[in-house]
Formats: structure tokens, C-alpha cells, sequence
């Protein structure tokens, strides 16, 4: 329960988190879903609760008949607090969709951000939440200053134990296995080998080999997925203990002392043992790790001496000094929680730029097909049709090829948008003018003004003029490709060099190895 209260500040966070989105989605159930989304079933709330803030926080669009003045208040509260009025946003959006009403388009974008913001800052919150609460144990330390053992043929349970002195201070953190109360299972001659084998060689533990011997060794008292009780014996315990400590303040310099150190796997009837000899040698060790020594072998001791009692008593006191125990605090939940809603964040501020990224993939593929769109209409003029005729026939097959599944061009989106213009009864200078400034390139302004002269001045050399500009583009258009090339190449610079390094590693590795052998 010390833990449940230690960790409430954080799970109070999460909640808190989670409640407001049951507050917000509340007050958002009676918003509509964007016509024609064909969004998941789960999603819905999260798009009404994007539709409900961007219309409160100074989005276009309607909001319910409230009192005039809250609702003015309320928008200028939310709109100073919520990035809802980028103009380099609407300005990218008109031109992405010009036949569409900026404020739709504003609304749509806005709604999709939230709500992918909105989603992944709710799976934040909830996945952070469960995190904390299985890390959470109720059944830690005692009033008594005792850990339960877990039930027969149970695995163990580990601890990492922070020991406090009797003025508070934290003396330091160990970790501890309580094992099962009893384990019946049986096991292999192969496998005692293979532990066996196993402690031979990590038993220098922190030193450089057994012949040099000063700081403490790896005499673990369990291992993980090991069914035996491990123990262990020293031939002299004042230079070395059976969890590992080395005793060598009172050995001088130079001098080495031989133990002999015996390893014993017993399970049930069943007992290995191996002896290793090891050579103990003068080192500096401060009161300090003196202290920590004696914990970590108070707690060893406890451990061994009572392997049947159902509750692991830990020591009150060590080396003169009073202890108390808690179970040291891990909590990953908050660092996911604020690790997505970091991402969240980067990925809300991070769609203006792959909106803006969409505007320079628009004028590269306006720049690539102005060579065809030239070429079509000089065919068309050259066949005796007038250019209006010609930009109608145009929109016409275009609109043909997107029914039979082709991909959208953004010329022939605006070609469809003139051709709309000419329906309407809008002068076809005009038409001509609003196409060319809707592209937003030199040589769409320089092709409609050459459109509009022809129409002013009667100009009977169009169908060559039109011929000489689809020759240029064309040739510019493939001065584009080549640059294209030499980026994408330019891309693939890193992925290179990094298969470069693996193939190096994969050939010096192996013949480093031979040459070693």
C-alpha cells in the first residue's frame, strides 16, 4: 500500500488525463463526423472532440446557439491559446484545393491534426496508466519488516531493497530474491554441468582473474530459470564470504592468500559440487563499501537461514547501525507517457511542414507537365479547334481518366477549374489570367499571357508560338530530370555508406579472427 500512495501524484495524472477526455467527449457527442470521412468506429470520438475544439478555439464553422457574449470570450480565449490561424496553412490549402472553400479545407486539416493528437496523447495517458499500475505491488514489505515468499514450485520474486538510516539517510540499493518457500522439481546431470561451467567462468566476478583477487566475487545464491539451491563455502570466511565479499583489510601489501571456494547445486536428493581455488590479495575498500558488504550479506544470511518460513524478515540492524526498508519506486509509466505526448506534439507541429512539403511536390509536377499540357494544345490548335474548345476537351478526358481510376494531376485540376469559369460566363481573359496566377509559376504566366494577347490582338502565329514554348519546356524538362536524378542519388549517399561499414565489418571480423587463431 506504501508504494499505491507513493506512486498516487502520477496515476492521479493519467486519470486526470483520461477524465478530461471523457469530459471533452462528452461535450463533444453531439458534434457531427466530417461528411464523407470513412473513419473506424473508435475513431469517431476522438473526430467529434477535434470538430468541438477547433470550432471553440477560433475555427471557422457553426457552433450552437449560446448567449452572444460567452461565445465571443470563449473564441478569443481559445483562439490566443490554439495555433488556429496560420495564413502560410490557408494559403498552402487554397492552393492544394482551389475548387474547394478555404474554410472546409481549413476545418478538414485542423480536425485531422487534433484528432491524431487527440488519439495518440489518450493511448499515452492510458498505456502509461497500465504500465504504473502493474509495476505497483501491494504485497511488499511488512509492518513487521518482512517480504512474502511466493508459493511452492513458484518462481522468485526480485526486490530492489533501499536501505535508510535511522535519520532517513538512504544508504543505498540492493538488489534481492526472495525464492519459493520449496522447489521439488527435478534436473539433468547436463544442465548442473552447464551451471557449473557457468560460474567457473563469471566467478572473478569484478577482478581480473582468481590468481588476483580484492573486490567481490559472482557467487550468486540463484540464477534465473535454475531449479537448484545454489550455495556456498570458503575455506577461510574472515578473507572471504559465501556471498561473495572479500575480507582483505588486514592483508599487506604483496601478500596473496590462498581459499578454496565450493559451489554446491543441490536439488532434492540430488547435489554437485565444485571446488575453485582463488588467491586473495591486499585492497582499498572505504567505510562505505564496508557498509554496503554487510548489508548485502545480512541479507544473504537471512535468506539462507530460514528457507521454510513463509516471510523473509529482513535485518534491523547491520554493523551497529538501525535500518529501515522500503521497496525502491520504478516507474516507467511516466517516462511513455511523456515520451508520446512528445510525440504527439512533434507530430501535430510536424504536419504544416509535410503540408508545406506537399506545395513544392505540387510545382514539381506542375513544371513536369507543362511540356504535355503545351503539346495537347498545340495538337488540338493545329487540328483547327480554338483554344477554349481545346481546354474543354482537355478537362473533359481528364475527368474521363480520373472515373476509370487515374492519378490526380494538379494542372489538370485547374484546367477543370477554368473550364468551370468559362461555363459561368467569366470573360476568357480573365479565365485565362486567374489559371495562370492559381499555378504560381513563371511559365504558366508567361503561356497565359501569350493566351491573353492572342485574344486582344488576333495574333495568327499561336499554333507556332505554342509549338516554339512545348519545344522549351520540353528541353526543361529535362534539365528537371537530370536534377531530380543527381538528388535522389545525393539521397542515396548515407544508405551507401552505411552498407559500405557492413560489409567492411562482415570481412575484417572473420579474417581478424583467423589471423588471431
Amino acid at each position: 500500500m506504501k508504494n499505491l500512495v507513493k506512486g498516487f501524484g502520477d496515476i492521479a495524472l493519467y486519470i486526470g488525463v483520461l477524465a478530461a477526455f471523457l469530459v471533452l467527449g462528452m461535450l463533444s457527442r453531439r458534434e457531427s463526423v466530417p461528411a464523407g470521412s470513412r473513419l473506424p468506429l473508435w475513431q469517431r470520438p476522438f473526430a467529434r472532440m477535434a470538430v468541438w475544439l477547433y470550432r471553440r478555439g477560433g475555427g471557422s464553422g457553426r457552433s450552437r446557439p449560446i448567449r452572444r457574449e460567452k461565445r465571443l470570450c470563449r473564441r478569443r480565449f481559445f483562439a490566443a491559446r490554439l495555433p488556429f490561424s496560420s495564413a502560410a496553412v490557408r494559403t498552402d490549402l487554397q492552393i492544394l484545393n482551389p475548387a474547394a472553400r478555404s474554410g472546409c479545407c481549413e476545418e478538414e486539416y485542423y480536425t485531422q491534426k487534433l484528432r491524431v493528437f487527440l488519439i495518440m496523447a489518450f493511448g499515452a495517458a492510458y498505456f502509461a496508466l497500465t504500465v504504473r499500475l502493474s509495476s505497483l505491488r501491494e504485497n511488499s514489505i511488512r509492518e513487521n519488516g518482512a517480504l512474502p515468499r511466493p508459493g511452492y514450485g513458484q518462481p522468485g520474486e526480485e526486490y530492489l531493497l533501499e536501505a535508510q538510516g535511522e535519520d532517513g539517510e538512504v544508504l543505498g540499493s540492493y538488489p534481492v530474491t526472495v525464492h519459493a518457500r520449496a522447489y521439488t522439481a527435478e534436473e539433468t546431470d547436463a544442465m548442473a554441468r552447464e551451471i557449473l561451467q557457468y560460474l567457473a567462468e563469471e566467478l572473478a566476478g569484478e577482478n581480473e582473474d582468481l590468481a588476483h583477487v580484492s573486490r567481490r566475487l559472482f557467487m550468486p545464491a540463484a540464477l534465473d530459470d535454475c531449479p537448484f539451491r545454489i550455495t556456498w563455502e570458503s575455506s577461510r570466511y574472515e578473507l572471504l564470504d559465501a556471498d561473495g565479499s572479500v575480507h582483505n583489510n588486514d592483508i599487506e601489501e604483496g601478500q596473496s592468500i590462498p581459499v578454496t571456494v565450493t559451489v554446491r547445486l543441490r536439488l532434492g536428493e540430488r547435489q554437485y559440487e565444485e571446488a575453485f581455488d582463488v588467491l586473495v590479495v591486499a585492497g582499498v575498500r572505504d567505510e562505505t563499501e564496508k557498509l554496503h558488504a554487510a548489508i548485502a550479506g545480512a541479507l544473504s544470511e537471512r535468506d539462507r537461514s530460514a528457507p521454510e518460513d513463509a516471510m523473509l524478515y529482513l535485518p534491523e540492524k547491520v554493523e551497529g547501525r538501525r535500518l529501515s526498508w522500503s521497496v525502491r519506486d520504478e516507474n516507467p509509466g511516466l517516462g511513455l507517457f511523456l515520451l508520446m505526448l512528445l510525440l504527439a506534439g512533434l507530430r501535430f507541429r510536424g504536419a504544416d511542414t509535410g503540408l508545406h512539403r506537399k506545395i513544392e511536390q505540387r510545382s514539381r509536377q506542375l513544371r513536369m507537365d507543362y511540356p504535355k499540357l503545351l503539346s495537347r494544345l498545340a495538337l488540338f490548335a493545329g487540328a483547327g479547334m480554338s483554344i477554349r474548345s481545346a481546354f474543354v476537351r482537355i478537362g473533359r478526358d481528364y475527368q474521363q481518366e480520373l472515373e476509370r481510376g487515374g492519378e490526380k494531376r494538379f494542372v489538370y485540376e485547374e484546367v477543370l477549374l477554368m473550364c468551370r469559369e468559362l461555363g459561368s460566363g467569366v470573360p476568357e481573359s480573365e479565365c485565362y489570367t486567374h489559371f495562370g496566377q492559381r499555378c504560381g509559376l513563371l511559365q504558366y504566366s508567361r503561356f497565359c499571357s501569350l493566351l491573353t494577347q492572342n485574344l486582344r490582338k488576333g495574333n495568327q502565329t499561336l499554333l507556332t508560338a505554342l509549338q516554339n514554348e512545348a519545344s522549351a519546356a520540353f528541353a526543361e524538362r529535362r534539365s528537371l530530370a537530370r536534377q531530380m536524378g543527381e538528388e535522389a542519388g545525393t539521397k542515396l549517399l548515407l544508405p551507401m555508406i552505411l552498407m559500405l561499414v557492413v560489409t567492411m565489418v562482415m570481412i575484417v571480423i572473420p579474417a581478424y579472427s583467423s589471423f588471431a587463431m
